[in-house]
């Protein structure tokens, strides 16, 4: 038997993940913090089952498909509109209570009873359980930024043009189109500036706010720093945050400039998805926009 086996008996309906006892975040994460949290119907509440071998059994009920799969046979607009509710909610439950999931896609999320539910909690982190300096920096700036909001956003976004995504964190040709874009259309840069500056929440983070600063300096030039300093691992996280926050909203609100085929439809369901953060945190942030020019 391996370390981690999933078992499913479809006659009992359930499905079985086995761990090696004391070596599984994910069990933690569910007996230490989610279990002991008013969960509703964000997720589905599994059993934790000692076993007589060195394992521990985490137990749930079988849902009909994932989301990966409902998506295969059906592209329906409201499908998506509600995994997007649904998935949302579960996300900023999470946030809230300090947990990063940091594995979303479609193949952990499962639909059920009209309801689409967030599972696998293996990659997931509280502070609580990270020992590494680094570790507990990202972990900080994934929460502060709600990264996993917005990685939901761009799994969704990007469903059927992943061939559109970025690999490797390569930003030149991209920042090439920002260039010819934005140089052409000077008012879609001072509406992008002021919609990425309230996707974060900037209040009692004045050096972060400075890193966007210096970053929308250098992003439609040439240069290749986009840190205002070198070689500090939590400047170098913000300008990848920075990046793929900027990467996503330029291809939701002008997705002509990378080729995107997006319905009008999906762009505003996207954007109102979007802008609802946007409000969430222009209301933390100081009133005075640093960025609006």
């Amino acid at each position: 038997m391996n370390d981690n086996s999933i078992f499913i008996d479809s006659k009992k309906n359930i499905v079985q993940k086995i761990f090696k006892k004391n070596q599984s975040i994910e069990i933690q994460i569910w007996k230490d913090k989610l279990m002991n949290l008013p969960l509703g119907d964000h997720f589905i509440l599994p059993g934790i089952i000692q076993s007589n071998n060195n394992r521990i059994i985490l137990q749930m009920s079988l849902c009909k498909q994932s989301a990966y799969d409902l998506f295969q046979k059906k592209d329906q607009y409201a499908l998506e509109k509600k995994m997007i509710h649904d998935i949302q909610k579960a996300l900023l439950f999470l946030n809230k209570n300090g947990i990063v999931h940091g594995d979303i896609h479609f193949k952990n999320i499962l639909f059920d009873n009209n309801h689409f539910y967030l599972i696998d909690f293996g990659l997931a982190k509280h502070l609580d359980y990270l020992q590494n300096i680094y570790d507990k920096q990202l972990y900080e700036l994934y929460i502060w930024s709600k990264e996993d909001i917005f990685r939901l956003i761009t799994l969704v976004v990007f469903r059927k043009n992943q061939r559109l995504c970025i690999k490797n964190n390569n930003y030149k040709n991209i920042r090439k189109k920002w260039v010819d874009w934005f140089t052409k259309h000077s008012q879609d840069w001072i509406f992008m500036k002021q919609h990425l500056y309230k996707s974060f929440d900037f209040s009692n983070k004045i050096d972060f706010s400075y890193c966007l600063g210096y970053f929308f300096s250098k992003i439609l030039t040439t240069s290749k720093r986009l840190s205002p300093k070198n070689g500090i691992y939590q400047y170098d996280i913000l300008t990848k945050l920075f990046l793929e926050r900027l990467f996503l909203y330029t291809s939701v609100f002008f997705p002509e400039i990378i080729g995107l085929d997006l319905s009008k439809k999906k762009q505003n369901l996207y954007i109102r998805v979007i802008q609802n953060i946007s409000i969430q945190n222009d209301n933390k942030n100081n009133k005075n926009n640093l960025y609006q020019s």
